[in-house]
């Protein structure tokens, strides 16, 4: 498998926000992939009091009912490992095939919209 993990920073909110990559057409994450999300929950454990948001998206290659099932399994995949790490979920969000980092008018397979975004801020 070649998922990737990957993380950003929004200085606006004060936000991090990780990137999970799936493969085509699968919920499921590799060993080192697994092992990302448990260090993302090493991470998110050294917040006072973190609000932790995690949200599937699929790409746009399939119909749109069965991208919202995939993005949701693999949300499902992704809450699962964090809460396996004491990581606390404010919500999960599924935003199927709805909210591409890359548009591709031909709805053709993109490996960056298939992704589950874990987002990290603190609570006030």
């Amino acid at each position: 498998m070649t998922e990737k993990v990957g993380f950003s920073e929004s200085a606006e909110d004060s936000r991090l926000v990780f990137d999970v990559f799936f493969d085509f057409d699968s919920d499921k994450l590799s060993d080192n992939a697994e092992a990302h999300v448990a260090i993302i929950s090493s991470i998110i454990s050294g917040y006072k009091n973190p609000v932790v948001s995690v949200v599937g998206n699929a790409d746009q290659s399939g119909t749109t009912n069965y991208n919202y099932e995939l993005a949701g399994r693999r949300a499902d995949t992704v809450v699962e490992i964090l809460e396996a790490n004491k990581v606390d979920i404010e919500g999960v969000y599924n935003h199927a095939d709805q909210a591409p980092e890359i548009d591709l008018p031909d709805r053709s397979p993109e490996r960056l919209n298939r992704r589950v975004s874990i987002i990290v801020r603190e609570s006030e």
